[in-house]
């Protein structure tokens, strides 16, 4: 129905948006707002099932990096 693809376009553009966000905070090294950028694209992308795993696992791998990185 209308509202489902609405959704779905909605859902996916926030998908889109959180990676971009997510990409600019770990350049800023900013580990806590990379990291609320990534459980926004998580929790929308599992929303449309556009979920991927081991996606997930390789920005959840390059935030820790940031987190080792800023430890040092």
């Amino acid at each position: 129905d209308k509202y489902e693809e609405f959704k779905k376009q909605l859902y996916a553009k926030s998908v889109n948006a959180s990676l971009k966000c997510f990409e600019y905070y770990l350049e800023q090294n900013s580990y806590h707002d990379a990291n609320m950028c990534l459980q926004t694209w998580k929790m929308h992308a599992k929303e449309i099932d556009m979920f991927d795993e081991s996606t997930y696992q390789e920005l959840v791998k390059r935030l820790n990096s940031l987190k080792q990185k800023q430890a040092e």
